[in-house]
């Protein structure tokens, strides 16, 4: 099954003129280059952490309410759906690693793909998102001594609004 799963999002991906690149071989920037041999070997461990994530993995999702929204409401009874989520790196150059998050749902005869979650990282971040309340986001400078050897993950939604930052 597995290699039917992906072979179909293979195919979507590639019909929408998406795909996953790495456009520096083994991440390496002239900056990387230049680094003490122990901050770019932190650099490559927290790298491979990272593209470690993608893959194929069986999820489960818990559809549970727990509050009643209304006096006389009776919660409805939970529900488990299993799925296969597929993590692909999207972009990939170095101090910039995109992995997007696709559901496989449905009948596994007919298995169809869902946009789910995505996440970007960026080595030494010169901001980021910070989140201010009530989908209220601003970008925020990130001072070089915090940013120095730092990596920062921005997580967006299935409609590529911010999640977390």
């Amino acid at each position: 099954m597995k290699i039917a799963y992906l072979a179909a999002v293979a195919a979507v991906l590639t019909a929408g003129g998406c795909a996953t690149t790495n456009t520096a071989a083994g991440g390496e920037t002239a900056a990387v280059a230049q680094m003490p041999e122990r901050s770019r070997a932190l650099y490559e461990q927290d790298r491979a952490a990272i593209l470690a994530m993608q893959g194929e993995y069986a999820v489960t999702f818990d559809f549970r309410e727990t509050v009643p929204v209304a006096d006389g409401y009776e919660l409805a009874e939970p529900k488990l759906t299993p799925a296969r989520e597929v993590v692909i790196v999207v972009e990939d150059t170095g101090d910039f690693i995109m992995l997007q998050h696709l559901l496989i749902v449905g009948a596994e005869e007919e298995p169809f793909i869902v946009k789910h979650w995505r996440q970007d990282w960026r080595y030494e971040p010169e901001t980021v998102l910070a989140f201010q309340g009530h989908d209220d986001w601003t970008v925020e400078a990130v001072p070089a001594a915090e940013a120095a050897g730092a990596w920062s993950q921005t997580v967006y939604q299935v409609d590529d609004s911010p999640r977390y930052a």
